[in-house]
């Protein structure tokens, strides 16, 4: 990556930043880039706040599930993540 980004290519990065899917050196350069740029900031605050309002409904959401069905649930995710987490191994 350039040392210097447009909007357009922070945009497009956002989410994987925000999911920590970056190396050091990309998440520096987007950061530098929300330093110099308040529209990208702006949009980087608002995406933060989404995230953090739907985080706090799924939460309220599973709090008022049925044990038995939230207890299903958290095993499910559990599954998907660590399947995620394994790399295919080759043949």
């Amino acid at each position: 990556m350039s040392d210097g980004i447009s909007c357009k290519q922070f945009q497009e990065l956002l989410d994987a930043l925000l999911d920590q899917e970056l190396g050091e050196d990309e998440a520096g350069v987007l950061a530098g880039h929300v330093g110099d740029c308040p529209g990208c900031a702006d949009l980087q605050a608002a995406e933060l706040h989404l995230r953090s309002l739907i985080k706090e409904r799924l939460h309220q959401r599973l709090v008022s599930t049925p044990p038995h069905l939230r207890a299903r649930i958290l095993v499910s995710i559990h599954r998907q993540t660590l399947v995620r987490l394994d790399p295919p191994r080759p043949h």
